[in-house]
């Protein structure tokens, strides 16, 4: 079933939905790089763990899930129990929790021992909140950075601190306000000052081409996000799952959400934005 938005879905970023769709994306963005890549190079999945915590305004989402149970407040009894104090334990029983493993993308060269050229993220929930993870991304960022290799990050995500390899992305994203962005760090324009390639856009807009560099002479290859995206939602169980009957989580703004009911509305779906 074909997409029902113009560019990114703001429902698939719903916490349960978000990491089966984030290597779907990633996996169609594989397979559009493919055949643009001259032949010299080739583009892969690898992968990493990660912890997975996340939050998402009121709600906490743990990825995976971490189970925690709390005995029922009724079993308190007793003259403890009038004073406040609980004579019977409370038992919080927390499940035990297994890294969360995460897709990205590199393009490297055929030859020369697949030299590393491009690294592709797509950023999780948990990348943009303080914790293990948003360290361990811009750890992994930062070695980049001081590499030859270029950096695309990906950022489909409204919630949380934007990254994009410096603060004034997230200012310049806020002043446009773009939703979304893709940032392009290419190696050699990391000094004497770094130079950010942005693409931002907002639920409004189609997903951008993206250009991606490659080793010098050979020019950039076009990356269509758009079609990417089309795949990785057609194939996906989107159209069945996601509840376009109920407000968009993280919630959209007042505007937007509007216009998400009407644009579902035309498409004979009632939703709430």
């Amino acid at each position: 079933m074909e997409p029902l938005f113009p560019g990114m879905d703001p429902y698939l970023e719903a916490p349960g939905v978000w990491p089966g769709f984030h290597d779907a994306f990633l996996f169609c963005v594989r397979e559009a790089l493919q055949p643009v890549l001259p032949d010299r190079y080739y583009a892969e999945l690898r992968q990493r763990e990660e912890v997975g915590l996340a939050d998402y305004g009121a709600n906490h989402v743990v990825f995976p899930d971490v189970a925690v149970k709390q005995q029922d407040r009724g079993s308190r009894g007793g003259a403890g129990a009038a004073s406040g104090v609980a004579t019977v334990p409370e038992h919080i029983v927390i499940a035990s929790q297994e890294p969360l493993i995460v897709n990205f993308v590199e393009i490297r060269e055929s030859a020369a021992g697949g030299r590393l050229v491009a690294v592709i993220e797509l950023v999780s929930p948990s990348n943009k909140v303080a914790g293990d993870d948003r360290e361990a991304f811009e750890r992994k960022q930062a070695e980049i950075f001081s590499s030859d290799a270029h950096w695309i990050e990906i950022d489909l995500l409204r919630s949380g601190t934007r990254l994009g390899g410096n603060p004034r992305v997230a200012l310049h994203c806020r002043a446009r306000g773009h939703d979304y962005v893709v940032v392009v760090s290419r190696s050699e324009k990391r000094t004497p000052q770094l130079d950010l390639e942005v693409y931002g856009f907002t639920v409004h807009d189609p997903l951008p081409a993206v250009a991606i560099p490659l080793r010098p002479p050979d020019p950039d290859v076009r990356l269509e996000l758009g079609q990417a995206f089309r795949r990785a939602y057609e194939t996906g169980p989107y159209r069945k799952i996601l509840r376009y009957d109920l407000p968009a989580d993280p919630a959209l703004s007042r505007e937007d959400a509007a216009w998400a009911r009407e644009l579902l509305r035309a498409r004979g779906i009632e939703g709430s934005g």
